[in-house]
Formats: structure tokens, C-alpha cells, sequence
């Protein structure tokens, strides 16, 4: 509209006639090619007091403003504030839901970011982990001086170290071919199992924070020598199954450092069997990584506990699990952070904490993690290949 100078509206509206098909607002919009339509014109002919100096594009006061700045300072400035006092993580979509209830205004959650970016000058950074001791003994104006510091590292990739393994064409023609087996079936039938943990050090790698404030969190624990309590979880394509946690002490008297086939056997008899049976769905197919464990005759003990309804258990191919799992891309990350929200994590609270936000996982939440996967129909099974050109796979 920038391009229609007052002059060239002033020549349009000259031309208007009330009872002209061919002059009227709608003919001279199609003939002009005015965006809007006849809508454009009309409100042009408001404006238009015979003059071109009345079509002139007049000084606007701008949008609105969604938020008052006192809205502003209450319900995003203080919480993020309230948080980093008690040195736990917050993020926007923490505080969007509370904002809505208490303003009554549906905002964005991009609105929202803006607000915080442009006149509260937040940012997002990497958190500093701390432990309740070494927080409870420095003055706050001294800590960056006195306390050490314990900042989450990100791995980096050098020469002669790890490097990452090349996929080869027969590698993705396999998962392809498990994909396409996957997507002729219902996805409420295809569940996914495997094993996870968490550490009691665990805290966000993210937080909100002010000018001039720090990005500290509480951890109970430091130390990559913290405590892991790992869990045996189970979803389909609309829900989660319940979990098993096991802790420390109870690893200690299985005399094992991780998972074994004997708890997996445990999670089957006391937990899955049953909640498969609920689902009222057959034939059921479960689909492991090629993990020890996973390997012998896992589908008998669901036969021996009644539960006929699980019919084949497919093994992933080796490495293949970060592309074709849920759980592992990355339906376990999103549970991880959302359990870290909750720190401090300790030994009374962890097991509890990492159960409930696995049981309140919803189907929303879960199927975007099979359409990342390939896993749902028409999606090319070969869409995420490394390497399209050298493998030239037909699909």
C-alpha cells in the first residue's frame, strides 16, 4: 500500500460512482490491483474529503501494549527474581500459565520473551551448579570471589578422541526398514521400552536471569560421583506407562552397578504385563535397542504372567536407537529438565519427583517424538540420513 501516493488515491476516488458497476469500490480495487479490496478503498473514501491532502498517511500512536508496565514487573520481573533468590532454575513457559490466570489475557508466549528481552533486559545462560553448603556459608557479596565454582561443561569433539561413528548405507536401509514396518502398524499397538537415570546432582542447564544477578542453582551433590537412581520406563504413540526407579542401596543389594536382566525380568512381572493387559490392544509389539539385557526370551515372561497381547518384540539395529527411539530422541531429555525444574534434588525427594513427572507425560507431548522418529505414515524413512548423496537410497 506504501506505493499508492495521496495524489494516486485522490485519482481513484475521483472515479467512483455509487450507481456504476464499473466505478464502483469493488471495480476500481480489481482495477488498480488495491490490496484489500474494495475494503481498502472504502476506507479511503472515509478519509477523502475531496482533497489529496486528506489522504496523507497521519502520524499512529502504534499497537497497543498487551502488558502494563506494572503487569510487567509483577508476573515476570518478581518471579524470575523470587527464583533466583532461592537459586532455583525458571523459564517463560514457567511463568506463562500463572501470567494468563492472573491477568486473564491470552499472551504468546514470544510476547511474553519480548517483554522480558527488551525492558527487563533478561537472558538466558547456562547454570552454574552449587551445593546448599558451600551457598549457606558465603556472603552473597563475596560468593564469586570465595566459592568455587562448578559450571556444566559441554562435551566438545577433539582429534585423536572420540570421534563420532560414520553411518553406513546398509545401517539406514536397515532402520528404514524397520520404520516402514512400524508405520503399517497403529502406533497405540508399537510400545517402546528402555532404561534410563538420573543423578542427584541433577539441575537445569538453563535459567532466566536479571542484570546483574548470577545463574547459580542448588544441587545436592557436585560430583560426578553423585548418586544415580536409574528407571525402566515404557511409552506408546498416547501414553506413558508406570516406571520402575531403583535406588543406590538397591542396586548395592543386587550386587549390580546398573540395570541387570533380573530387574528388567521384576519391571515385567510386577508392572507391564498388567498395564499392557489394560490397554486392550492386540497383537502389541515391543521394540528394544540391542542392549544385553534386551536380548533372550523376554516375550515368555509376558506369556508366563497372562498377558498373551504382546506378540513380537523387534530389536533396533545397533546404533540406531537416537534416530528411531522416542525415549531416547528425546522424549527422556524432556523429563530430565523437567525433573531438574525441582531442585535441590535429594534422597527423600528424587524417586518421587522423577515418577510423577514421568506420569504426567501426555499424549501432546509424546507425538511430536514419533513424527521426529520417522515413525508415523508418510513420512520417508529415509529423511534424516547423514548422507543422501553417497548412500542414494530409493525410497
Amino acid at each position: 500500500m506504501s506505493s499508492f501516493t495521496p495524489q494516486l488515491k485522490h485519482h481513484i476516488l475521483n472515479q467512483y460512482s455509487a450507481h456504476s458497476r464499473d466505478r464502483s469500490f469493488a471495480a476500481l480495487a480489481r482495477l488498480y490491483a488495491v490490496p484489500g479490496s474494495k475494503q481498502t478503498v472504502q476506507q479511503w473514501h472515509r478519509r477523502w474529503n475531496g482533497s489529496a491532502a486528506s489522504l496523507e498517511n497521519k502520524a499512529r500512536s502504534g499497537r497497543p501494549r498487551a502488558l502494563t508496565r506494572r503487569q510487567v514487573n509483577d508476573y515476570i520481573r518478581t518471579p524470575i527474581k523470587n527464583k533466583r533468590r532461592a537459586h532455583a532454575a525458571v523459564h517463560y513457559p514457567d511463568l506463562l500459565l500463572a501470567l494468563r490466570q492472573k491477568t486473564g489475557k491470552q499472551i504468546s508466549l514470544r510476547t511474553l520473551q519480548r517483554y522480558g528481552k527488551e525492558e527487563l533486559g533478561i537472558k538466558l545462560k547456562h547454570t552454574q551448579r552449587r551445593t546448599a553448603s558451600e551457598c549457606e556459608c558465603i556472603h552473597p557479596h563475596t560468593r564469586e570471589k570465595e566459592c568455587a565454582r562448578v559450571v556444566c561443561c559441554a562435551l566438545t569433539w577433539v582429534s585423536g578422541g572420540c570421534a563420532r561413528r560414520s553411518v553406513s548405507a546398509s545401517l539406514c536401509e536397515d532402520i528404514a526398514e524397520l520404520r516402514r514396518r512400524i508405520q503399517r502398524h497403529s502406533k497405540e499397538r508399537v510400545l517402546f521400552l528402555d532404561e534410563t537415570a538420573m543423578r542427584l546432582s541433577a539441575a537445569p542447564t538453563s535459567t532466566l536471569v536479571l542484570p546483574g544477578e548470577d545463574a547459580y542453582v542448588i544441587a545436592e551433590d557436585t560430583t560426578s560421583y553423585a548418586k544415580r537412581f536409574d528407571m525402566i520406563a515404557c511409552c506408546n504413540v498416547s501414553k506413558v506407562f508406570p516406571p520402575m526407579i531403583f535406588s543406590p542401596q538397591e542396586r548395592a543389594d543386587a550386587g549390580v552397578k546398573g540395570i541387570n536382566k533380573k530387574m528388567l525380568v521384576k519391571y515385567i512381572q510386577d508392572i507391564l504385563a498388567q498395564a499392557i493387559g489394560a490397554l486392550d490392544e492386540f497383537p502389541i509389539i515391543l521394540t528394544l535397542d540391542k542392549a544385553n539385557i534386551h536380548k533372550g526370551d523376554l516375550l515368555q515372561e509376558f506369556h508366563d504372567m497372562g498377558c498373551q497381547d504382546v506378540q513380537h518384540i523387534w530389536l533396533m539395529p545397533t546404533q540406531a536407537a537416537k534416530r528411531m527411539s522416542p525415549l531416547d530422541n528425546a522424549l527422556f531429555h524432556d523429563w530430565k529438565e523437567r525433573v531438574r525444574k525441582h531442585g535441590p534434588l535429594t534422597m527423600r525427594n528424587i524417586q518421587q519427583v522423577m515418577a510423577d513427572e514421568w506420569n504426567n507425560i501426555t499424549q501432546e507431548q509424546i507425538k511430536p517424538h514419533y513424527r521426529h522418529c520417522l515413525l508415523t505414515s508418510h513420512h520417508n524413512p529415509y529423511a534424516d540420513c547423514p548422507a543422501p548423496a553417497a548412500h542414494r537410497h530409493e525410497s
